[in-house]
């Protein structure tokens, strides 16, 4: 080529390398286009659009593609509305474990927690110094001891019928044991404040937590997807309800909730209905099953092979 050759310019199919990532992002929404394009949709209106919804319900029978589905609108929140992302990543056990996971997740983002930190480090040293203390068996718990031993011991006739037999009531123990160590709780506590905290910590830490994200949500949307949430009898389901029905506190309204369960939620939920969005999640028709297995063979599949997904 000569230094006189015009140089053609030919216009790229794209306008920028975000629009790429969007369509890249697009063309594995097979199948579930009519909840992406509904919650794409949502993303871009106002908080205060009477529209506008901020809990996001997403069920199906397990394969139906919550978890995909999730991943997907989770790129969506960060790509399109710049929304900072929390996640559970369903190992936790209990909802004062989803709150110390999110918040290590924010601390590794470089955003403190300056109500909830302190507030569980504080519930930590007491956990330790009650776990020391049962370790050690000391004078106090020596002697809670042997007052449940006594008043544990419970005097039952036998089936056999020849007698009586001396046996443990295993309810009176547990009842006592958790009455024991509320005594040894408010003994090692200075005030009323921290023994809630000690006895009571998901009560008492709910609303830190919940304070320390409406001060994110002030310069900065946030996007928090929860998979799983009737997992274990649906303990995170009723936390994630109570949390979001103001029981310990508004819930930002810069916030998205997305979470995934098997089956719908119970009718407690109806109270949220109105800034609630359901996608209820059906298995794949068969033109959409073909198009995803093509995606992935690079070529369109036989009916044998749509048929098993």
């Amino acid at each position: 080529m000569s230094p006189d050759t015009p140089i053609t310019t030919i216009r790229p199919p794209y306008a920028s390398l975000l629009d790429v990532l969007k369509r890249r992002q697009g063309a594995g929404f097979i199948g579930r286009s009519p909840y992406i394009d509904r919650f794409r949709r949502n993303l871009a209106l106002p908080l205060g659009d009477p529209q506008r919804q901020f809990i996001f319900m997403i069920t199906g029978e397990t394969g139906a593609g919550k978890t995909w589905l999730m991943a997907r609108l989770q790129r969506l929140a960060q790509v399109e509305a710049g929304a900072r992302l929390l996640w559970d990543t369903g190992d936790a056990e209990s909802p004062l474990a989803v709150m110390v996971h999110l918040a290590h997740q924010l601390a590794q983002a470089g955003v403190a927690m300056p109500a909830f930190t302190p507030a569980y480090e504080t519930y930590i040293t007491y956990q330790r110094t009650l776990a020391d203390d049962l370790d050690h068996s000391s004078g106090v718990r020596f002697f809670l001891a042997e007052k449940l031993i006594d008043a544990a011991v419970d005097w039952r006739r036998s089936d056999s019928g020849w007698g009586f037999t001396a046996e443990p009531d295993r309810d009176a123990i547990a009842a006592q044991q958790r009455q024991a160590d509320r005594d040894l709780i408010r003994l090692i506590t200075p005030d009323e404040s921290t023994f809630a905290l000690v006895t009571d910590p998901v009560a008492a830490l709910s609303p830190l937590w919940l304070a320390d994200l409406r001060a994110v949500a002030q310069t900065e949307s946030l996007a928090l997807f929860f998979d799983d949430v009737d997992r274990e009898n649906g303990w995170l389901a009723d936390w994630l309800r109570r949390l979001l029905s103001g029981e310990f506190g508004d819930a930002p309204a810069g916030s998205l909730w997305v979470m995934a369960a098997t089956e719908p939620l119970d009718e407690q939920w109806l109270a949220l209905a109105e800034i609630t969005e359901r996608f209820a999640l059906k298995p794949f028709p068969q033109e959409d099953a073909r198009a995803f297995l093509a995606s992935y063979n690079g070529h369109h599949p036989d009916a044998s092979q749509t048929s098993e997904v």
